[in-house]
């Protein structure tokens, strides 16, 4: 599991919350939109992929 992800999710929310700021004017609007996008990118770079093993699955794109 890469550790990279994490920053990037970080990064990639914190734009989110400027446009949605830039979109609505509203800060609380924008925090929650950030917070809701880096849930989404946790979720999905690191919990599916720990639940998608524990089943015995290979991770995507691992099929060795």
């Amino acid at each position: 599991m890469s550790v990279a992800a994490l920053p990037l999710a970080f990064g990639i929310a914190a734009d989110i919350l400027v446009v949605f700021y830039k979109i609505s004017e509203d800060i609380q609007i924008a925090i929650w939109a950030g917070l809701a996008f880096f849930a989404v990118l946790v979720l999905a770079w690191y919990i599916y992929p720990l639940l998608h093993r524990e089943h015995g699955n290979t991770p995507l794109g691992n099929d060795k």
